[in-house]
């Protein structure tokens, strides 16, 4: 296929932007990720206060997966994560299995801060 490899053209627009994704390596930053997923729930009402306790959102894939956080300067404005096999959520939520089995991941749980919302979505194209 002629073009620009996905890597390349990946690496280019995270150098373009204004924000840093990182991977959240310990349970702080991953506390991170489960408060903003917390807030955007609470945000457009999907549950009330009470069904997130200490206001995190998250569930039993989160101890397997890897949590991603975009971060604009020190403020953390975006989050999504990935699951790794096996268990992943679409798997066991629609009854299938995706093949390979063992090989694909689940993305998702992605969630951009309010006060980072525009309509160029530039903090969730980077997220993605």
């Amino acid at each position: 296929m002629d073009g620009v490899p996905l890597d390349g053209l990946v690496a280019r627009m995270l150098a373009r932007s204004p924000f840093d994704y990182r991977v959240a390596p310990g349970d702080g930053e991953r506390e991170v990720a489960y408060r903003l997923r917390g807030s955007a729930v609470l945000d457009r009402g999907w549950c009330a206060v009470g069904d997130l306790p200490g206001g995190l959102e998250r569930d039993e894939y989160d101890d397997h997966a890897i949590q991603v956080i975009g971060w604009d300067g020190d403020v953390p404005m975006s989050t999504g994560r990935v699951v790794l096999p096996p268990r992943l959520p679409t798997e066991e939520a629609c009854g299938i299995v995706v093949e390979p089995r063992g090989g694909v991941v689940d993305v998702g749980r992605m969630c951009v801060a309010r006060s980072h919302q525009s309509l160029e979505h530039a903090a969730l194209i980077g997220l993605m």
